[in-house]
């Protein structure tokens, strides 16, 4: 499972980020990679339901995830990250396993 996290309305004008982790509680489920994008990227939306969307190099996250348990329960994964002007942060992301 691939997941981005979009942060350019969280950030400041000009800051980047620079790094970032994620964990979980969830033992059935993976964390794969984490990492920050390193071009910006054009995300095509699902049977047009919404528009396009630009993720920025530098203001985004890439999130892949594996294993997990098939439910409706939600699982948490935390996102947490280091900005150029250096500040941190993190996001609680909830993630549905399907």
């Amino acid at each position: 499972m691939t997941f981005y996290l979009d942060l350019n309305d969280r950030l400041p004008a000009g800051v980047l980020v620079t790094s970032a982790t994620a964990s979980t509680e969830d033992d059935d489920l993976v964390i794969d990679a984490v990492s920050v994008l390193n071009a910006d990227l054009v995300v095509q939306s699902f049977n047009n339901s919404c528009q396009d969307r630009t993720l920025y190099e530098d203001r985004a996250v890439l999130l892949v995830l594996s294993g997990g348990v098939t439910s409706d329960d939600e699982v948490i994964v935390t996102v947490a990250w280091v900005q150029d002007d250096g500040d941190t942060d993190a996001l609680d992301c909830r993630v549905l396993v399907s």
